[in-house]
């Protein structure tokens, strides 16, 4: 059961999306809420190459930076106490500077849950990007609830599985945050070997309370497509994934499908590997 929550602040729409989560998820399951502002100084003031004598000016200009992005996430902060006052929590507001990935990674430690918010992004335009949060969820040894802007409030769960290890793990985890408690669940196997491992991740849950409706996928031709449609017909709130299907990229953490429904979905996401 959920017991500490950390959650990532940062200012943005999807940032305000995740601590919105975060403080309802922390109100139902009584668990401890710290908010974590990062001033991510690396990003902000990275080294360049300056024409002659410009060094004082651009030492002047990163200085300026710094204190706007810190002028920001105090804000934020404050707006963070203010929402968990609201809803009757005694939230604990930190800062720190550096990168996000390392810091939230390395924080979540002492954490059962780390949500985030997800900038939705076109599908080329994610593949282009630096993958900041594919950096997170390979080095973060708690699970991952990922957060869009434009999120549904459904109450159903969709779980994809494939039958991995991957899949396995995530799904052990996301039956321990108790995340699934009293909702409904709609089980999605995948693969060549749908049918059984359906059925081993049906008893699995079954055991735990937790009795899914099956839907066997199989091999279908484009799997994240089917199951962000599945997602959308159920009205789904959550989906719980592992790192399904193979890498299209070779440094990039999570499944083929898992980065196709992570690239576009509006429900909330939960990741572990």
């Amino acid at each position: 059961m959920l017991k500490r929550i950390l959650v990532g602040l940062n200012g943005s729409e999807y940032s305000v999306a995740a601590m919105d989560l975060a403080i309802a998820l922390a109100k139902r399951h009584g668990a401890a809420l710290v908010g974590l502002g990062i001033v991510d100084a690396p990003h902000l003031i990275a080294p360049e190459s300056v024409p002659l004598g410009a060094g004082a000016f651009k030492e002047r200009r990163d200085t300026a930076v710094l204190q706007d992005a810190d002028s920001l996430i105090d804000q934020v902060l404050v707006t963070f106490d203010e929402h968990c006052a609201a809803m009757g929590l005694n939230g604990c507001p930190e800062k720190r500077i550096g990168s996000p990935a390392e810091i939230l990674a390395r924080q979540s430690q002492g954490y059962d849950l780390l949500v985030v918010g997800k900038r939705h992004l076109p599908q080329d335009e994610w593949e282009q990007s630096g993958h900041i949060l594919d950096q997170l969820l390979r080095h973060s040894p708690r699970p991952v609830l990922c957060v869009p802007a434009a999120r549904v409030n459904g109450s159903p769960v969709l779980v994809a599985y494939d039958g991995s290890t991957a899949a396995a793990r995530t799904l052990q985890a996301f039956v321990e945050s108790g995340l699934g408690a009293d909702r409904e669940i709609h089980l999605a196997a995948l693969g060549n070997q749908a049918q059984e491992s359906a059925e081993l991740a049906r008893d699995f849950l079954t055991a735990h309370a937790m009795p899914p409706r099956l839907l066997i996928e199989g091999s279908a031709a484009q799997p994240a497509l089917q199951l962000l449609k599945i997602a959308q017909q159920i009205q789904a709130g959550l989906i719980v994934m592992g790192a399904c299907g193979q890498p299209r990229l070779k440094e990039f953490f999570l499944g083929s499908v898992s980065q196709g429904v992570l690239a576009a979905t509006t429900v909330p996401l939960f990741l572990y590997h």
